[in-house]
């Protein structure tokens, strides 16, 4: 079995030479007698996607204009508040809560 980690599933062909493969834009040579059968592809990560010790986790506590305390959050990229305003915003998924949040800490 020959095992490749990549990031494209591998190229499988045979020429001249004997079996190869394309993995992730380099050839790799194979013993001969390889067939596509015998690879075993694992996906590799991309070097950019989200790593677990970087996500975002923030939240604050912002004033109600009719004295209530509210509670905004930013989970990886979404929002939320408890106030009636965004939970009855249908597909807004926003309200003056998040917007002050936005406009103070973020801009």
């Amino acid at each position: 079995m020959i095992i490749v980690h990549s990031f494209q599933v591998p190229f499988f062909w045979t020429d001249g030479v004997g079996p190869y493969i394309i993995e992730d834009g380099n050839r790799r040579d194979l013993p001969s007698g390889t067939t596509r059968k015998d690879i075993k592809w694992f996906k590799r990560p991309y070097p950019g996607g989200k790593n677990e010790a970087f996500k975002i986790d923030l939240d604050w506590e912002v004033q109600g204009s009719d004295n209530k305390k509210y509670s905004v959050a930013l989970y990886e990229d979404s929002w939320s508040c408890n106030c009636y305003s965004y939970k009855f915003s249908g597909n807004k998924r926003s309200c003056k809560h998040i917007e002050e949040i936005k406009s103070s800490y973020l801009s």
